[in-house]
Parts: structure tokens; sequence; C-alpha cells
């Protein structure tokens, strides 16, 4: 189930294709869908979720729900599907050169300029593999903070 289906007012349309079968966020208009999940015939799984990127243009990144998708996603698979770890993960994010990025609230910290900078990259990527007992919130860390370097933001030690 794509992660923004759990609490989404719409309803689940379902993709059938010749290498697999995905299910997405109906969106009731001609518009694309901002979430669905594919599950590939190799046993390969992807998601897009984009429902929480704001319509103003700017990129903003939020760890709790990064988290959160890599805590259902895992249990899934596992609990699910019967796939034991590890699973590898990619991070990524794409048409983002010239955007500024939103900066988290971020106690101790002051922005003077929010949103910041502009990304000097139009692709993002980060990957990462989890294991059992691994820290769900390591790889979107990461992440966040080549997003936020390729943004011109310098100082991320306020990520954890």
């Amino acid at each position: 189930m794509p992660l923004g289906a759990i609490g989404s007012a719409g309803g689940l349309a379902f993709i059938r294709a010749d290498d697999g079968f995905g299910v997405c966020i109906a969106s009731g208009t001609s518009s694309p869908t901002r979430s669905v999940v594919f599950v590939f015939r190799s046993g390969e799984v992807w998601t897009v979720d984009s429902l929480y990127i704001p319509e103003s243009g700017g990129i903003a990144l939020d760890a709790a729900v990064s988290r959160s998708a890599v805590e259902i996603y895992s249990s899934f698979l596992k609990a699910k599907l019967g796939i034991p770890p590890p699973y590898q993960c990619l991070f990524g994010i794409e048409g983002v050169k010239g955007k500024p990025i939103f900066l988290p609230n971020v106690q101790g910290k002051m922005w003077l300029q929010n949103p910041f900078g502009a990304c000097v990259s139009e692709v993002i990527t980060t990957d990462a593999i989890y294991k059992d007992g691994d820290d769900p919130a390591a790889g979107p860390r990461r992440f966040f903070s080549t997003v936020y370097e390729r943004c011109g933001v310098e100082d991320t030690s306020w990520l954890g």
C-alpha cells in the first residue's frame, strides 16, 4: 500500500503491467498520483511518495515521514511478504535544480533565510542497506545531508 494512502481521503487504484503490479492513490482527476508502490516480477519493489512535497516549488524534507516509510516498508516486506532483511533502499529526488530548500524547525536554531539557497543538482540519490536492528533513520539522514549540501547548506550537524 502506498505510504500516502495511510489516512488518505482518496481511494486506491491498481496498476497491472507485464513486469509487475502496483497500487496508487486514486486522485479522482486527470492529475498524476502522488503516491505509488510497484512490485516487479523480479521481486524488486519501488515506491514513490511525493504526497508530502509542497507545491510551492521548494524542497521540503521530513525526517519523521522518511523514518516511518522505512519502518512501514521493512515491516511489510518481512511480515506480509516473508522477505527477510537485508533490504537495499535508494533515496532520491529529481527536478530540483535551482529550487530552494526549506530548513526544518530545530530547537536552538534560528534560520535567517527560509527557504534557503538553490539546489545545484537536477537529481540527488543515496542508497542504504538495512539489516535487522539497524536505525531506520540512518538512510534518510544521509540522504538529507546530501540534499542540504547540494542546496548550499554547509552545516548539517543539527541532523543528528
